[in-house]
């Protein structure tokens, strides 16, 4: 993939604002659905679902807008600037997702009527996201720690590792993470779905 490849930014702007509006949209009608099942207090595990959804949501918000501001960048150091909030963003979704959809998620899915085969099917997918961000979380954290969030107070040593970042390659991360969100995304609320309707 090449940064100058202006039919591929092209294409990829034209379908970011009615993506990421759609998204957005469903955001906000899905969390009064979800302030609604919280207080009601009948169906805590179809609120724990909603809200992982609403997470990944979310998540893929955030990426998205990254992958933008990498395509559209006018000079290497705007580049790199969202290659440093990528390495802050991908850190900060590799801890979270863990608390969000983690060992405890792994519990609620019998509770929401998942199958044996769909718990399977749910744990492959979620291998694919563990691979990505196992194999790159040590680089992330030190983009954040040292660039970003926990900004070291070491210009060498923010100049050192700004040198060897590979905005080509943060890309292809972002682009297989977005993927996987959309992925199980698709799952969780095919899931919820059949729950709903079911009126469990």
């Amino acid at each position: 993939m090449n940064f100058n490849n202006q039919p591929l930014i092209q294409e990829f702007n034209q379908s970011y604002e009615p993506i990421t509006n759609e998204i957005w949209m469903q955001v906000l009608n899905s969390g009064n659905a979800h302030s609604a099942l919280i207080k009601s207090a009948k169906t805590p595990e179809v609120a724990r679902l909603l809200n992982t959804i609403q997470f990944m949501q979310l998540s893929g918000l955030d990426i998205m807008v990254i992958i933008k501001g990498l395509l559209n960048s006018k000079n290497y150091f705007e580049l790199l600037f969202y290659v440093r909030n990528a390495g802050t963003i991908l850190t900060q979704f590799n801890e979270d997702r863990l608390g969000i959809a983690g060992k405890d998620f792994q519990t609620l899915l019998p509770e929401v009527g998942v199958t044996d085969e769909e718990i399977v099917q749910l744990n492959q997918i979620r291998k694919k996201l563990t691979s990505v961000l196992k194999h790159h979380e040590t680089s992330f954290r030190e983009i954040r720690n040292t660039l970003h969030s926990h900004r070291k107070h070491d210009t060498l040593a923010q100049l050192e590792l700004l040198q060897t970042l590979n905005p080509l390659e943060v890309k292809k991360i972002l682009d297989s993470v977005l993927q996987w969100i959309n992925e199980i995304n698709s799952f969780l609320i095919s899931i919820l779905s059949r729950r709903l309707k079911s009126g469990q």
